[in-house]
């Protein structure tokens, strides 16, 4: 069901010019803030986190970073002669971004809190900021989480299970060692297909959250492999579509949704191994759950449609260049210049 609406969505983003909706998406985001404040009075799961709308099907933090990406990237390039200024650009930048980094925060979704907020640095930071102003906005990120750290045990407890487990792997919290044992179980080839243990003996949320370790136990090192190397050709088209777009505001656009995807993808895989602490970040287009698949689907839908108007600018640019040459030719279908006349009595 949520994947056939977000082939819809995603459809309509690509048909209709972001140009066109851009202007309406201050909307989209009160739409967010209010979900979001309905969903902090949902139930909630063992550990406190929210488990959103609509019996957990719909997560507003899902929807917010996308919203965020948007509204950052037409925000940036409207301002971009004040982007540099501290009070015209850097404070209220923050001032947006810690307003939807909050929402998520009371939700509690701590793990979405700081997306937004990484994403928040990083659209700055490829929409031309301040590397000074780049190092307060990470500082600012950094003190932030190590307040939480100390007044929430949710977070005190993830964070210090994984320095134990840097340092000892044996100390790392239950659904990393679940993850070990999986991958350890799909070696190079993998058990086949469906054919997963620790899914069934205790590797928690085994269908969301720990999908990676899933997929190597069944498919192995080369399952693995198969799954960065989408990620990174996706890296790769994102940004080749960043570069071709018609405009500054889909360039942004582009580069911002697609380190997004990456990011995401990249902090689930990194749990699983150890080398990141337990966030919460689904696998995009793969792990199960209705949100995050459509609205990955959306950004899908508007790269898509960046992609389009670029190619079509590119293709009226060339007919513009090229188009008087070949008008010369459709007249009576001969070349525009006559042959040269050889001189009289000359011979074949």
């Amino acid at each position: 069901m949520f994947a056939f609406a977000g082939l819809i969505i995603a459809a309509a983003l690509y048909l209709v010019n972001y140009q066109t909706w851009a202007k309406f998406i201050i909307f989209g985001v009160v739409a967010v803030a209010i979900l979001m404040l309905i969903a902090r009075f949902a139930p909630k799961t063992a550990e406190g986190a929210s488990r959103g709308i609509w019996e957990g099907s719909i997560q507003p933090a899902e929807f917010a970073k996308l919203i965020v990406v948007i509204y950052l990237a037409i925000w940036i390039t409207s301002r971009k002669d004040d982007l540099n200024s501290w009070g015209l650009g850097f404070l209220p930048l923050i001032v947006i971004v810690g307003f939807m980094a909050g929402l998520a925060a009371i939700l509690p979704d701590y793990s979405a809190s700081a997306t937004i907020f990484l994403l928040g640095i990083m659209m700055f930071f490829l929409g031309g900021g301040q590397f000074l102003q780049l190092i307060v906005s990470g500082a600012a990120m950094f003190v932030a989480a190590f307040g939480v750290y100390f007044v929430n045990d949710t977070i005190h407890n993830r964070l210090s299970t994984f320095f134990f487990g840097i340092m000892d792997p044996t100390r790392s919290a239950e659904q990393v060692r679940w993850a070990f044992e999986a991958i350890i179980n799909g070696g190079i080839f993998g058990m086949g297909i469906g054919r997963s243990l620790t899914k069934y003996l205790g590797l928690p949320v085994a269908h969301t959250d720990s999908i990676f370790a899933i997929i190597i136990e069944e498919t192995g090192l080369i399952g693995a492999l198969f799954v960065i190397a989408c990620f990174v050709f996706l890296l790769w088209s994102g940004l080749k579509v960043a570069r071709q777009a018609p405009d500054p505001l889909g360039k942004l656009l582009a580069q911002g949704i697609t380190f997004w995807i990456v990011i995401e993808a990249a902090i689930n895989m990194g749990t699983m191994v150890g080398i990141v602490p337990i966030a919460g970040n689904t696998l995009p287009l793969i792990s199960y759950g209705g949100s995050s698949l459509v609205t990955t689907m959306a950004a899908i839908g508007i790269l898509l449609n960046i992609s389009r108007q670029g190619l079509t600018a590119k293709a009226e640019t060339e007919g513009g260049t090229y188009g008087a040459v070949i008008d010369l030719r459709r007249g009576d279908r001969r070349r525009s210049i006559s042959r040269p006349s050889r001189p009289a009595g000359t011979q074949r």
